[in-house]
């Protein structure tokens, strides 16, 4: 994903990634080295179309649910199209960010079906979700997701996304939200990791919750 600025060259050198060239973008992708805190790995990518002004203030109310039902997945170990998505949110002004719970209906390119549910939060700098869900215009670079996916699957090829433990982090990009998701290889880094990669993104409270 593309997410400029220097907390994100901090949260790059925190991972122990290269930061790419500005022409490529700092896109993540398989060739990503594996010696991370925790053993973090890339497994997909999932692009979906972005919030209008007025969604994301309707997600920040919580009025109904945001439906999508298109969507697509790509990675070193997931690929496919994303059938279905229902997000619900609401605003927490204690923590000043959105909570979010995402439902998603997958069908990867062998014929698979998973379910997954992501459970997170859209954080930003200071003012920058209360200008979000006002309708404002926010640089992209000034607010981000964190969360923690969920898999359900059937089939036997994919059973192991049910045995794992996941992080995922997302933004916007042109018309797109793009949540990259990634499987750590020690489940008890997980609550550490969240924490830390928070607390180099910034925001309010950042680094107390998800």
């Amino acid at each position: 994903m593309k997410i400029g600025g220097v907390r994100f060259q901090k949260l790059l050198r925190f991972l122990r990634w290269p930061a790419r060239s500005k022409q490529v973008g700092n896109h993540a992708d398989s060739k990503l080295p594996s010696r991370l805190i925790g053993q973090l790995e890339l497994i997909s990518v999932t692009e979906l179309s972005s919030h209008s002004p007025h969604g994301w203030a309707g997600l920040a109310a919580g009025v109904e649910p945001v439906t999508r039902t298109t969507g697509s997945f790509s990675g070193p170990l997931l690929n496919g199209v994303v059938t279905r998505t229902v997000v619900k949110g609401t605003y927490n002004a204690g923590e000043r960010c959105i909570e979010v719970v995402v439902q998603a209906e997958m069908l990867t390119h062998d014929g698979a079906k998973i379910y997954k549910i992501d459970r997170g939060t859209w954080r930003g700098a200071e003012g920058a979700i209360e200008s979000l869900i006002s309708g404002q215009s926010v640089a992209v670079c000034r607010f981000y997701f964190i969360g923690v996916p969920s898999y359900n699957v059937s089939d036997p090829r994919y059973a192991w996304l049910e045995e794992g433990k996941y992080l995922s982090h997302g933004a916007v990009e042109g018309d797109k939200i793009k949540i990259s998701e990634y499987r750590l290889q020690n489940p008890h880094d997980l609550a550490e990791l969240i924490t830390r990669v928070s607390a180099i993104r910034g925001g309010p409270g950042a680094a107390n919750r998800l």
